[in-house]
């Protein structure tokens, strides 16, 4: 097992490099109560960039979408939305998904059943060794990660 030591000195490292974008808590999400897990596929009518901005600025004032990713393909937004129940998602779609900038059409899936749920730490555990000097210790990090933490806390990290 990895000492809370080289723990801190790693996060160190990779806050010199500024590697770190988030420390973040991931909270289960049924134990808070919200039951459905949508990913919604939004396409948009307008794509100025003052309707793109106003659009990206919207979304991020609802902590209902909890994640928000531009796409390729047939719509321009997948967003990742947690509601209480299926009544919760129709009001919240109606109220608010409808009503973003420049929304043209909204595409909703439900989760079934989640398989893998994780904030990332892949992209600092499988850092290529050029990214960051002395990637040796990626091992210990990915040691670290792994004890019983990642229950509580993930993560996340993104290099580009």
């Amino acid at each position: 097992m990895i000492s809370l030591e080289d723990i801190a000195a790693r996060v160190d490292q990779l806050e010199s490099y500024n590697a770190i974008t988030e420390l973040a808590l991931q909270l289960d999400p049924h134990k808070l109560g919200f039951t459905i897990k949508v990913m919604a596929e939004l396409t948009i009518s307008k794509h100025d960039e003052r309707n793109l901005a106003e659009f990206a600025h919207e979304v991020q004032m609802h902590d209902d979408i909890v994640a928000c990713f531009s796409m390729s393909g047939a719509s321009e937004y997948l967003l990742r939305i947690v509601a209480y129940n299926f009544a919760d998602y129709q009001a919240f779609l109606k109220r608010v998904l409808f009503h973003l900038p420049g929304v043209a059409s909204v595409n909703s899936r439900f989760a079934l059943k989640a398989l893998k749920i994780h904030s990332e730490p892949a992209d600092l555990i499988e850092t290529p060794k050029h990214c960051l000097p002395n990637a040796g210790l990626l091992q210990a990090t990915k040691a670290a990660i792994n004890i019983d933490m990642d229950k509580f806390m993930t993560v996340p990290c993104s290099l580009h």
